[in-house]
């Protein structure tokens, strides 16, 4: 629009008079007044005759700005309705400026927690209170467990578990024996309806009670819709409960690991020594000698 910003010091003429007081200052001879800067209407050839300025205060009470009304239309000085109508109009713009601040320093802060789980090799899923998928930090049809983004964002998570009928073996020996190796009895109703039943109890009872879960070795189970094809990936999930800054419950966080390699070096080392000694090869803390 052809204006040009000047910045001069905070503490420089009227209105650094007010920036570094917190007081308003009604002008009505800028040039009699000492701490007027004359330099800003030789630069600009304006002709500063009266003023009004007015600090912005945040709910602190700190001053985060400074607002100026110059030359009155009729000639005289501005009046104390003047200052009444400039103070509410201060008072507005530091709560629009404050308001813009904080949604700039939350998004910075949100892409930063993008960034950071972006970096990180888990699939991190967060729901709503409804279910429904807030964040995902990768792919979720690529890192393996077949339910893609759309479902996850449209669809609670209840929606994302295949019901098993009566006749189907799908997932059966995945299910067998994982009751007893979780907390309790979680699972069972569950764990016998749905394939990987025991990962939707788990949801299911983190809502409930706001409890955190944890199962390794869990080997998910993904159907192909068009072939029945059975795929498994094997992980370790933990199911959190999602909080605000009142620790009140919003939703829930997924943390899934693929541990598909390690689990199949496992299952090879397995078949020549015992699980206590291939678990400590893969961790690198045994010395095999022959």
């Amino acid at each position: 629009d052809g204006t040009d910003e000047i910045r001069i010091p905070k503490t420089a003429g009227i209105a650094g008079a007010v920036a570094t007081s917190g007081e308003p200052l009604n002008i009505p001879d800028a040039y009699a007044d000492h701490r007027f800067n004359q330099q800003i209407d030789k630069k600009t050839g304006y002709k500063t005759n009266s003023m009004l300025c007015m600090p912005m205060a945040n709910k602190q009470g700190e001053v985060i700005g400074v607002t100026q009304m110059i030359n009155k239309k009729s000639g005289r000085a501005f009046g104390k309705k003047d200052e009444r109508l400039l103070g509410a109009f201060s008072a507005q713009a530091a709560v629009a400026i404050e308001n813009s601040l904080l949604f700039k320093s939350t998004e910075e802060s949100k892409n930063l927690f993008m960034s950071v789980l972006a970096s990180i090799k888990n699939l991190i899923v967060t729901l709503d209170k409804d279910g429904k998928m807030l964040t995902c930090n990768r792919d979720p049809v690529k890192f393996g467990i077949g339910i893609s983004e759309a479902t996850m964002r449209d669809e609670p998570y209840t929606a994302w578990f295949i019901k098993k009928t009566a006749t189907s073996d799908v997932g059966k020996k995945t299910l067998e024996g994982r009751r007893s190796s979780s907390r309790g009895n979680i699972g069972k109703t569950l764990c016998d309806s749905y394939i990987n039943g025991l990962l939707l109890e788990s949801i299911v009872e983190c809502y409930r009670t706001g409890k955190d879960a944890q199962v390794q070795d869990f080997t998910f189970i993904t159907v192909d819709k068009e072939t029945d094809e059975e795929k498994s990936l094997t992980i370790n999930y933990t199911i959190m409960a999602l909080k605000d800054f009142d620790g009140v419950q919003t939703g829930v966080v997924l943390s899934f690991e693929d541990i598909s390699n390690e689990a199949q070096m496992m299952a090879t080392l397995g078949k020549y020594m015992s699980p206590e000694i291939a678990a400590a090869a893969l961790e690198g803390g045994t010395q095999l000698d022959g």
